[in-house]
């Protein structure tokens, strides 16, 4: 397992990084325009980012069986659209997902032409409470270790 340090996003780079007021490590996002009651948006921190859909393509393989966990806090949709226009969707086996249309007011029209477009099967992801069924028992043992 590689733990990477940076926002992912469309490009390399830094951008701002707006945190949430109450739990200071716990949340936030990379996009202003997201809608959400406790987003620091008058003390956002720079982050460095990275251009995730070059990274997936130069680090991995077509052969390669990659299950792709995405909760991105509304950035998924640049990403996603990034990675549909650039085929990287041809690395990746499987997309678990959380949507966050509805917090920077996208209709679910406009969510529905993206989502429709990603050619690998899509899970909602319910967080840890599935991951030995969706990524294997090995998961969560690494996660816990990384985090001690």
């Amino acid at each position: 397992m590689t733990f990477i340090q940076k926002a992912v996003w469309i490009e390399d780079g830094t951008t701002k990084f707006y945190r949430d007021k109450k739990k200071m490590n716990a949340g936030g996002s990379i996009l202003f325009e997201k809608t959400s009651k406790n987003l620091n948006k008058k003390k956002p921190i720079i982050v460095e980012t990275i251009d995730f859909s070059k990274w997936i393509k130069e680090k991995f393989k077509k052969a390669d069986y990659i299950v792709l966990k995405m909760d991105i806090e509304v950035a998924e949709y640049k990403v996603i659209a990034k990675m549909l226009a650039e085929g990287t969707f041809e690395y990746i086996n499987k997309l678990l997902r959380e949507w966050h249309w509805k917090k920077i007011g996208m209709t679910e029209e406009a969510h529905q032409q993206i989502a429709i477009q990603i050619p690998v099967p899509v899970e909602k992801w319910t967080g840890l409470e599935n991951a030995n069924e969706i990524l294997g028992s090995d998961y969560i043992k690494k996660l816990k270790k990384r985090s001690s």
